[in-house]
C-alpha cells in the first residue's frame, strides 16, 4: 500500500523573518545583558581619564596603565586620521586586565566601543611576533570603528536617523573586509603587524609547496570553517586583499572606500572599489594570489638550492601538535597535541638503541590551554603553564608540575599569572614571567618554599620572550623590542649586572645545553634551529641544525642522537616532528620577502596629550541609542504582530536592559519584554516584566503576565560550570472567560559542560542540565480550587555522547519535564513544539510530525533522540555573493511526549491525556548549514517525520522545512 505524504511548512512555529528579529534580539541582549556582567569583578574599583578623543575606563589601582593607553590611543587615531575621515569624535576604550587571553574588540553598535585585554602576547602565540603589542591592537581595534561607523548616502542616512546604530551599512560587509583591512593598518601604522610577520610568510610558502593557495577562493575567505585555518581566514586571507590595495593605489584610498561603501546600501560590495579603482575584489584578490604565489616561488627556487629538512611527524593523527620538550636523563618527549575531542599533553618513550618513539598511555594527563612545558633536570617530572578560570570574571595563567610517575598534577601558583616555566640545571628553581597589568617581569620560584622572586622589571613596549639558565648564576633572556627586534642579554643573579650578547636576528625559543645554546633565528629569512658557543658577550661558531622551507616555532633537542624536535609550520597547521641535525659547516641560503618592501617602519613622533581626570560613570551611556521595529505574522497566522525593541548598557555592565513592544491584531493586546541587570555586586540581580501571548490548542491564546526580581549570586567556588538564581515573581494569567492572579518564589539551578570546538559541526560532548522550582499563591482567592494555590517543578537536559563512534557522529538525548503538583487548569502548564528551534539548552517539549499546540497540561514529559553524523562538507561560494553552503549533516531522530492534560484528535477534538498516555513520532533531518549576509549563520532542517499514533495524526508522513538562526 502507498504510504500518504503531506507537505508541512510550519508557519506556526516559524516564519523566517520573525526568526531573524528574534536573532536580533537575542545577539543585543547577550551583548548588553549577558556578557555586561562578565566584563569584570565588582571590586573593582574604575575609573576614566578623558582625553581629545577617548574616554579611557580603567582600574583605578592600575593609573600608569590608564595613562600608557590614553597615550597609545590618541596616537592611533593620529596615525588613522592620515587614512580615514571617518572616525568618530569620542570613543570610549576599557582597559581590562582581567585576562591572561591577548585579544581586543570593537564596536559601534549601540556606541563606538573598543576592549583592549592588555596582557602582552606569548611565544608560543600565533601573534608573538607582533612588536609593541598595545600600539597594534589599539590600531587594529580603532581601524574597526573607522569602518563601520560612517553612514553616508540619503538611504543610509534616513535609516540611521530613523533607527541608530543598529543600521549602519558597514557592518554587514564580509569578514574578511573587516578584518584584512585592520591588519593593514596595524601594519602600516607600526614597525611589525601580521603582514610582515615570519609566521604568515611561511603559511603562505606552506600553501604554495602542495600548490592549494588559489583552492581558497574569496568566497571562502569569509568563513569560519571547521578545517585548518579554522577562523583565521578573514584575517589572512582578508590582508592580503588590502595589502594588495595598498601597493597597487595607496593606503589613503582604504579610507576613500570605506566612506565610499557607506554610501551604499549592504551587499553592494563591489561598487564602491570599482568607483574608486575600476577592479573589483575578486579581481584584487586574484592577483593577490598571483603575486603572493611568485613571491613564495621565488622564495622556494632559492632554498632548494641544497636538500630541505624532511621532518618526522610524531603523530600523523593529530589534529595539531605543538611546544616541545625532550629529557636526555629520562628518554622521554613530551608535546602539547590536539585531537578532534582535546587537548592535553602527549608524552612519547625513546628506544636507546633505535631512537623509536612510543607512546606512553599515562593517565590523568594534564589539558586545556596550556602553554610552555619543560622537563626536570633529572626527575621525572615536567613543569608548565596553563590559562584557566580563577573567577566567572578572570582568566590567568599559572605554573603546575606533573610527576609522570604517580601520574598527579601539583599547582604551584595560584592566580599568579605566571606563564611559561623553565627549570634551572639543578631542578631547585624555576624561571617565569609574571603577566600582569601590561608589563612582562621575570621572576624565580624557589620550588621547595614556594618562595618568588623578582629578577627583571619589564615594560609596557617591550616584551620578556624566552630564557635559560646559564649557570647557577646567570641566565639568559630575549627581550622583545616595540620595533619588533629581538635581543639577546646575560643577567647575574648575584650582582644584577645586565649586559647584552650579541646575536643572530630575531633569536626566540632559547635553550641551554652542555655548554651550548639553542635557539631559532630568521638568519636565513626563515625561522631556522641553531646552536652557538657563548664567548663573552658574542655567540660564536653559530650553526644551522634545521632547513625548512616553511618555518619552525618551539624546539626542543637530543644532544645524544643529534636529534631536533621541533614544531613545523605546514599547510594544515602546527605539527611536531623530528629531524636529524644538518651536517656541519651546512650554509643556509638566503631569502627575500618582496612582501615587507611595502611596508616602512614608522617612527612616531611623541606628542603631548592633555588628559583629565574623572569618576566613571553608567549614566551617559543608558539612554536608548536605536530602535528595531518588525512587522510579521502572529504565530498563528491569523494576523499581523507589530514589535519594536531597544538596550542598553554601559561599558562595564554595571547596568544593562533590554525592552521590546509588541502589538497583535488578532488578539488586539499587546504584549511587552523589559529586563534591567544590575552588576555592581558581587550578587547580580534582575528586574524582568513579560507579557506573551502562548498558544494552547491550534489557535486559543492564553495571556501571561510574568514580574519578577531574581538575584544570581557567584557560584564559581562551587563550580565554574553552575550558576543559580533564586527570586520573586507574579503571575497573571488570562483567557477569554478567567483572569488568575499569583505572586510565588523560585530557585533555578543550571549546570553546562557543553563545548562546541571549532573543529566541528557540533558539540561532541557535554550535558546541559537545568532546574528550577517555584511554589505560587493565589491573590485573587478563588473560590474554583484549579485556579487556586500550586507548586510546579521543571527539568531540562541534553547530553552529547561521541562514544565509540566515528569522527563527527554524535548521540544526542533530551529530556524535558515539567511537573504540577496540584490539580490545576492547564493554563498554568505548557505546550508542545513541532520543529526544531536554535538552542536545545531550554525547555522545549518538541514532537515532530504533529502540530504546534497539539499537546498541553500541567504535566507533561518529553524525550528527544538523535543520531547526528555528517554527509559532506560543501564550501561552496562565489566571489562577494553573500551566500555561502557550508556544510550538510543528517540526523536519525525520535520523539515521545506525555502529558496530564489535553490534546487535540484528526478531527480536532480535545482528548483527555494521562501520562501513560504517551505519543510518539520517528523520522530523519537532513541540516544544510549556511552563512547569509556575510554574517547570518542559518540552517535550513528538511525532515520526513512519521507520526506513530494516528489517533492525533492522519499522515503516514509529514515533511517540514524550518530554519534556525544560529544554533547547533
Amino acid at each position: 500500500m502507498q504510504k500518504k505524504t503531506s507537505v508541512k511548512v510550519d508557519s506556526k512555529i516559524f516564519n523566517p523573518f520573525k526568526k531573524l528579529f528574534l536573532f536580533i534580539i537575542l545577539i543585543f541582549q547577550f551583548a548588553t545583558i549577558t556578557k555586561a556582567s562578565e566584563v569584570a569583578s565588582a571590586d573593582i574599583n574604575w575609573t576614566q581619564l578623558n582625553t581629545k578623543h577617548f574616554f579611557v575606563v580603567y582600574d583605578q589601582l592600575k593609573p600608569d596603565l590608564g595613562l600608557y593607553y590614553s597615550k597609545i590611543a590618541e596616537q592611533a587615531y593620529s596615525n588613522l586620521s592620515t587614512v580615514f575621515q571617518t572616525l568618530p569624535e569620542k570613543i570610549t576604550l576599557v582597559v581590562n586586565d582581567t585576562t591572561d587571553l591577548s585579544n581586543g574588540n570593537a564596536t559601534i553598535f549601540p556606541y563606538p566601543l573598543i576592549f583592549a585585554y592588555p596582557v602582552h602576547v606569548g611565544q608560543q602565540d600565533t601573534l608573538s611576533e607582533s612588536g609593541e603589542w598595545a600600539k597594534e591592537l589599539i590600531t587594529h581595534e580603532l581601524t574597526h570603528i573607522a569602518q563601520l561607523y560612517p553612514c553616508n548616502g540619503l538611504i543610509n542616512k534616513i535609516l540611521c536617523t530613523s533607527f541608530g546604530s543598529i543600521v549602519k551599512p558597514n557592518n554587514l560587509s564580509p569578514l574578511w573586509w573587516k578584518e584584512g583591512m585592520a591588519v593593514e593598518m596595524e601594519t602600516q601604522f607600526s614597525d611589525q603587524g601580521r603582514s610582515r610577520s615570519f609566521l604568515q610568510d611561511a603559511q603562505v610558502r606552506s600553501y604554495v609547496t602542495k600548490n592549494i593557495l588559489k583552492d581558497y577562493d574569496l568566497a571562502q575567505a569569509n568563513e569560519v570553517l571547521v578545517t585548518w585555518p579554522y577562523g583565521n581566514r578573514p584575517y589572512f586571507f582578508g590582508s592580503m586583499i588590502m595589502s594588495q590595495i595598498s601597493k597597487d593605489f595607496t593606503p589613503k584610498i582604504i579610507g576613500d572606500l570605506v566612506l565610499k561603501q557607506s554610501e551604499y546600501i549592504p551587499y553592494f560590495l563591489n561598487s564602491p572599489l570599482e568607483d574608486l579603482t575600476e577592479s573589483d575584489y575578486l579581481q584584487i584578490y586574484t592577483k593577490a594570489q598571483n603575486e603572493y604565489t611568485d613571491n613564495a616561488k621565488k622564495q622556494l627556487i632559492e632554498l632548494q638550492k641544497i636538500p630541505a629538512t624532511e621532518p618526522q611527524k610524531i603523530n600523523s593523527q593529530l589534529l595539531q601538535s605543538k611546544s616541545v620538550a625532550f629529557s636526555s636523563e629520562k628518554n622521554t618527549l613530551a608535546f602539547i597535541a590536539t585531537t578532534d575531542m582535546k587537548t592535553e599533553i602527549e608524552f612519547y618513550k625513546q628506544d636507546i638503541t633505535t631512537q623509536k618513539l612510543e607512546p606512553l598511555h599515562l593517565k590523568n594527563r594534564p589539558s586545556g590551554n596550556i602553554g610552555q612545558i619543560y622537563y626536570h633536570p633529572f626527575e621525572n617530572k615536567i613543569i608548565f603553564s596553563k590559562n584557566h578560570a580563577v573567577s566567572h570574571h578572570e582568566n590567568y595563567s599559572d605554573l603546575y608540575i606533573y610527576d609522570l610517575d604517580t601520574q598527579q598534577t601539583t599547582d604551584l601558583t595560584q592566580a599568579q599569572r605566571s606563564r611559561d616555566p623553565v627549570f634551572s640545571q639543578d631542578g631547585q628553581f624555576a624561571l617565569f614571567v609574571d603577566v600582569r597589568s601590561g608589563r612582562t617581569d621575570l621572576k624565580q620560584i624557589e620550588l621547595k618554599t614556594r618562595k618568588i622572586n623578582v629578577l627583571i622589571t619589564g615594560d609596557f613596549q617591550s616584551r620578556i620572550n624566552s630564557y635559560t639558565y646559564l649557570n647557577t648564576n646567570e641566565i639568559l633572556y630575549t627581550l622583545r623590542l616595540q620595533n619588533g627586534d629581538q635581543q639577546l642579554y646575560k643577567f647575574n643573579l648575584l650582582s644584577q649586572n645586565n649586559i647584552q650578547i650579541k646575536a643572530p636576528q630575531q633569536i626566540r625559543f632559547i635553550k641551554y645545553k652542555n655548554n651550548l645554546l639553542y635557539f631559532v633565528s630568521t638568519e636565513n629569512g626563515i625561522q631556522n634551529i641553531y646552536s652557538a658557543d657563548i664567548n663573552k658577550d658574542n655567540l660564536i661558531n653559530i650553526r644551522p641544525l634545521t632547513h625548512s622551507l616553511t618555518g619552525l616555532l618551539s624546539f626542543d633537542i637530543d644532544e645524544k642522537n643529534k636529534i631536533v624536535f621541533g614544531t613545523h609550520i605546514s599547510e594544515s597547521g602546527f605539527f611536531v616532528g623530528s629531524n636529524s641535525f644538518l651536517p656541519e659547516k651546512t650554509i643556509l641560503p638566503k631569502i627575500e620577502n618582496e612582501i615587507l618592501l611595502r611596508y616602512k617602519k614608522i617612527a612616531d613622533q611623541p606628542f603631548p596629550i592633555d588628559t583629565e581626570a574623572h569618576d566613571y560613570s553608567s549614566l551617559n551611556y543608558l539612554y536608548p541609542r536605536y530602535w528595531i521595529p518588525f512587522i510579521s505574522n502572529n504565530i498563528t497566522n491569523t494576523g499581523l504582530l507589530y514589535q519594536a525593541m531597544t538596550s542598553a548598557a554601559d561599558p562595564l555592565g554595571t547596568h544593562a536592559y533590554t525592552a521590546q513592544l509588541n502589538y497583535d491584531s488578532f488578539t488586539e493586546k499587546m504584549g511587552f519584554s523589559f529586563n534591567y541587570k544590575n552588576s555592581q555586586l558581587s550578587t547580580t540581580w534582575l528586574l524582568g516584566a513579560t507579557q506573551i501571548q502562548q498558544l494552547y490548542g491550534l489557535n486559543n491564546y492564553v495571556k501571561k503576565s510574568n514580574y519578577l526580581l531574581a538575584l544570581t549570586p557567584d557560584t564559581f567556588k562551587i563550580s565554574e560550570d553552575l550558576t543559580f538564581s533564586l527570586g520573586v515573581i507574579t503571575s497573571q494569567t488570562e483567557d477569554l472567560i478567567t483572569s488568575t492572579n499569583h505572586l510565588g518564589g523560585f530557585f533555578q539551578v543550571n549546570f553546562n559542560t557543553i563545548d562546541q570546538k571549532n573543529n566541528h559541526y557540533y558539540p561532541m560532548t557535554g550535558y546541559n542540565l537545568n532546574t528550577r522550582y517555584q511554589y505560587f499563591t493565589d491573590q485573587n482567592n478563588q473560590t474554583n480550587p484549579r485556579l487556586g494555590n500550586y507548586s510546579q517543578a521543571a527539568l531540562s537536559f541534553v547530553n552529547y555522547s561521541h562514544l565509540f563512534l566515528p569522527r563527527d557522529h554524535v548521540l544526542m538525548l533530551k529530556f524535558d519535564g515539567l511537573y504540577t503538583f496540584e490539580d490545576v487548569s492547564n493554563r498554568f502548564g505548557t505546550s508542545n513544539l513541532s520543529l526544531p528551534v536554535s538552542s536545545e539548552q531550554q525547555p522545549l517539549y518538541l514532537l515532530r510530525g504533529y502540530q504546534a499546540g497539539q499537546f498541553s497540561g500541567t504535566q507533561m514529559l518529553a524525550a528527544n533522540f538523535e543520531y547526528r553524523f555528517p554527509i559532506a562538507n560543501l564550501s561552496r561560494g562565489s566571489g562577494t555573493t553573500p551566500f555561502y553552503i557550508k556544510y550538510l549533516t543528517g540526523a536519525l531522530i525520535a520523539d515521545g511526549i506525555a502529558a496530564k492534560g489535553l490534546g487535540y484528535d484528526i478531527y480536532k477534538n480535545f482528548q483527555n491525556l494521562t501520562l501513560t498516555d504517551q505519543i510518539f513520532s520517528a523520522g530523519l533531518e537532513i541540516k544544510l548549514s549556511t552563512t547569509i549576509g556575510y554574517l547570518l549563520p542559518v540552517n535550513f532542517v528538511y525532515g520526513l517525520y512519521a507520526p506513530l499514533n494516528k489517533k492525533y495524526s492522519k499522515d503516514d508522513l509529514v515533511t517540514a522545512l524550518s530554519i534556525q538562526i544560529s544554533g547547533f
